[in-house]
């Protein structure tokens, strides 16, 4: 039986997809939202809806994203934010940290994220 999660914007198409290592959720990027769903034996249910916003509390779309440290943290990319990688608390929903990527004070742009390791996304560390 399939059924329609409503989430996000009308018209907004899902971009990006994590699995959870440790936890039973599934995190999808849809615009300017992260939906955080959990499986259940007749599909998935949504368990949440984070809407993302930088720092300074500015909206933004996420562009790509990784999860980290047993899935208590996740990097964003923005497209509207080249040289930055900002870290969200999942057990927040909220940025907790942005890192900025610069060279002599010029702004270099980050085109991807990815673990040293592959049992990084595994450690708390």
């Amino acid at each position: 039986r399939s059924r329609r999660l409503r989430w996000g914007k009308d018209g907004e198409r899902n971009t990006g997809l994590q699995v959870g290592y440790r936890t039973d959720r599934t995190f999808v990027t849809r615009g300017g939202h992260i939906g955080v769903m959990s499986k259940k034996d007749d599909g998935m249910e949504l368990v949440t809806e984070i809407e993302c916003k930088d720092g300074q509390g500015k909206a933004f779309s996420p562009s790509k994203m990784l999860l980290t440290q047993e899935d208590t943290s996740l990097l964003l990319l923005s497209s509207a934010k080249k040289s930055s990688v900002m870290r969200m608390d999942m057990n927040r929903g909220q940025i907790v940290e942005e890192y900025h990527n610069t060279l002599y004070g010029n702004d270099i742009a980050v085109n991807g994220i990815a673990t040293a390791t592959k049992s990084d996304p595994l450690t708390s560390a």
